[in-house]
């Protein structure tokens, strides 16, 4: 007892040279998916703050006193906000998860302390699978997970760890998780299959995923993550239509108020006037459940085909047979969210031309929000003083977005207000 209280506290946790780069290897290679995920900055100083505590046990570099810890809860808190602007959601959350792990090294006092870094090493291999399910991640996690778990087996031995004593670690660990996969098969197997998490997760604000949703927000958006779920198939009756005709109409966005844009209310049932010329499209789409009301169609959809009902032409605006809705907008709806899978044929017709819009609908498309910025009034002012008609202020515009260094992007850059 007198040889261990008289050894250095590294020692005594277990942090010999080998062990502290075992450990830091294994939350590098941790953290190293994320690196792509969110802010460079965060990464960064998780890096920072582990280097600095490796440098202190290898060089007795002096750790920073409370107050600077203080200090750098707070810049690291703001930080956050300003790069996702809030604290809450999936992104947020991961970010303060890693720069909290970084932080505990550097008041690495205890064994509890060691402890918790590695639980929070833990929950974070969970944040991977929140933005990617794929095989190759899950293998890379079980690798990592092993590590951690030889770490953890290595930091419970008291005194001296060996490099021998590493490596036996690092089999006991391997036996541990051998002797865990037939209860994670059983439970694989067994466990039923939920439509909804056990837990909810607040949306992300500042990140999103390509796809529908009943917002847009385009200046609060600084990363979209590409999503590989099925979102509807389709069996076409007939010849596949080309490529350009397969434009899918789904959420019409009517109003603005000057950073997000929503589909808002409709009017009251009336008569569409359209012409509709050229073949028709027969097709039925099999739709995933999306917990939204959207029914995507063709552009434009002129009939629904309903089994034990009569062809059903959509002309007339409003509520139809069983839970259908058609808007004025030509978007097909349900009435309730769409909570299973659902499948329904429709006859389009990808040429035609639709009437004038009728003066309510024309107000409602013309309104602007208020404080809208200078530039937006200046570029308008310019097309209608070159252009003199509408539709060449049309075909100016659309000029203008071909000539322009326009891109897409799934990384743009956080927006002002009134972009």
């Amino acid at each position: 007892m007198a040889r261990t209280a008289t050894m250095p506290l590294s020692m005594q946790l277990g942090l010999r040279p080998v062990s502290v780069t075992w450990l830091f290897i294994s939350l590098t290679l941790l953290l190293l998916p994320h690196l792509t995920r969110m802010p460079f900055w965060v990464f960064l100083s998780a890096a920072v703050f582990m280097a600095w505590r490796y440098l202190h046990e290898k060089r007795g570099w002096a750790l920073p006193n409370r107050l600077l810890r203080l200090l750098l809860v707070v810049l690291l808190l703001l930080g956050i906000v300003a790069s996702y602007g809030t604290l809450l959601g999936r992104g947020p959350s991961t970010a303060m998860l890693v720069v909290a792990m970084g932080l505990k090294f550097v008041e690495l006092r205890t064994r509890r302390d060691l402890l918790i870094i590695l639980f929070l090493a833990y929950f974070t291999v969970l944040t991977h699978f929140l933005e990617q399910q794929s095989l190759v991640m899950s293998v890379y996690m079980v690798v990592v997970v092993w590590m951690l778990t030889t770490a953890l087996i290595n930091f419970n031995y008291r005194g001296d760890v060996s490099r021998r004593g590493l490596i036996a670690s690092s089999r006991l660990s391997l036996v541990l998780l051998l002797q865990a996969a037939p209860i994670l098969l059983v439970l694989y197997v067994v466990f039923p299959r939920l439509t909804s998490p056990l837990w909810a997760i607040p949306t992300d604000n500042s990140s999103a995923v390509t796809g529908l949703d009943d917002e847009m927000s385009p200046g609060r958006i600084s990363r979209l993550s590409q999503s590989a779920e099925v979102a509807f198939r389709v069996k076409f009756h007939g010849e596949v239509p080309a490529a350009n005709l397969r434009y899918w109409r789904g959420p019409v966005f009517w109003d603005f108020d000057g950073t997000s844009w929503r589909p808002g209310k409709f009017f009251t049932p009336r008569v569409l006037s359209r012409e509709e010329f050229g073949e028709a499209v027969d097709y039925t789409v099999t739709l995933e459940p999306s917990q939204k009301p959207w029914l995507p169609v063709l552009d434009l959809p002129s009939t629904l085909l309903l089994d034990k009902l009569p062809p059903i032409a959509l002309l007339l605006t409003g509520r139809l047979p069983q839970r259908w809705l058609f808007t004025e907008d030509f978007q097909l709806q349900s009435d309730k969210l769409v909570s299973q899978r659902l499948q329904y044929r429709v006859i389009s017709h990808p040429h035609y031309r639709t009437d004038y819009l009728y003066e309510p609908m024309r107000s409602r498309a013309l309104q602007l929000p208020d404080g809208m910025g200078d530039d937006i009034y200046q570029l308008a002012r310019q097309l209608r003083a070159q252009y003199h008609s509408d539709e060449a202020v049309v075909t100016g515009m659309l000029r203008y977005f071909r000539e322009q260094p326009f891109y897409y992007t799934l990384n743009p850059p956080p927006l002002g207000t009134h972009h």
